[in-house]
């Protein structure tokens, strides 16, 4: 029988306040078109613009176009564009548009993604990013390191926000989120999500710990590591702690390698009193002769509610719930 460790996950509670700081980026002498709150908020047009978020974290934001990343390579005298950090602002809105092609690579923070975090005041909504590629290098505490497409750690609320994402970080990894304490929402994601350390990592499409609410959310990822000891992967959540999982629905394929793998079409593993209702995963992985191999949920530590719940036995390869 595996025993799962996850003594180095047990302090994420009081993760906002551990946060290490972004490297700031040089200033800049121009300002952007705005006054940065809820009825005049900040206009964004290039990344350039996008970078100058951080200068104004507490401030509301639209989107007025599509925003081409391509080149910030060259950004910040060669520096290249710097993460955002972290949002306290009333929203950011981007009105439908994309961020393009914005890829950065982070070794200064143990919280990544394009804003480090989102308060509990706070709304990310209307956005699609697009073609972008993370890296997680930050070198102290890596299996309690958070990453994610749009925020490392999430306590307010994502809505309608689309990624296509590429992640290579160990830690709580997800396609959304790394550590959700908040609401996400009708929102999906694509892309690969890996991990080549032996860390142990929980990793999901859309989170890789989940303690808040995921509800009408798809993914259609990969999720992979090789070398990995006690690791979860799974198509929506690494862990779910007392969250609650609505209408989610995963198509991807989970192919964690290494020693003691939990894998999982929505749900790596399950603490509390979570729910899951009316969802479903067509999610297919190798079969690795895991115990804890799950077509719904690989580990089932809790009196999880799975009303109207559904997984495509074939695919998954399993009989497990």
């Amino acid at each position: 029988m595996m025993v799962l460790v996850l003594l180095s996950f047990g302090t994420i509670t009081t993760f906002a306040d551990e946060i290490a700081p972004p490297v700031s980026a040089p200033t800049e002498v121009v300002s952007l078109i705005g006054s940065g709150n809820s009825a005049e908020p900040y206009q964004i047009s290039t990344c350039e613009d996008l970078q100058k978020v951080n200068d104004h974290l507490d401030a509301s934001y639209i989107l007025t176009g599509n925003v081409y990343c391509g080149d910030s390579a060259s950004m910040n005298n060669g520096a290249g564009f710097v993460a955002l950090g972290q949002f306290t602002g009333n929203y950011f809105d981007g009105r439908n548009y994309e961020i393009q092609d914005l890829n950065f690579n982070v070794s200064e923070s143990n919280a990544v993604g394009l804003f480090q975090s989102i308060s509990n005041q706070s709304m990310l909504r209307n956005l699609i990013l697009l073609r972008s590629h993370i890296t997680n290098e930050y070198p102290e505490n890596r299996d309690s390191n958070v990453t994610g497409g749009i925020a490392g750690l999430n306590e307010g609320l994502i809505e309608n926000v689309t990624t296509d994402v590429y992640i290579n970080a160990p830690g709580m990894v997800g396609g959304i989120a790394g550590y959700n304490t908040g609401t996400i929402t009708r929102s999906q994601t694509t892309g690969r999500i890996s991990m080549f350390q032996n860390i142990q990592s929980l990793m999901g499409g859309i989170t890789g710990y989940n303690k808040g609410t995921i509800s009408f959310a798809l993914s259609r990822n990969t999720i992979e590591t090789d070398i990995s000891t006690n690791s979860i992967c799974a198509g929506i959540s690494g862990v779910s702690e007392d969250g609650v999982l609505n209408q989610v629905y995963s198509d991807s394929f989970i192919g964690c390698q290494g020693l003691e793998i939990i894998q999982s079409g929505l749900i790596g593993q399950s603490l509390g009193n979570t729910t899951l209702t009316d969802s479903l995963s067509t999610s297919w992985y190798n079969q690795g002769g895991n115990e804890f191999d799950g077509g719904l949920i690989g580990s089932n530590l809790s009196n999880t509610d799975l009303t109207g719940s559904a997984f495509d036995s074939y695919n998954a390869g399993t009989y497990y719930c």
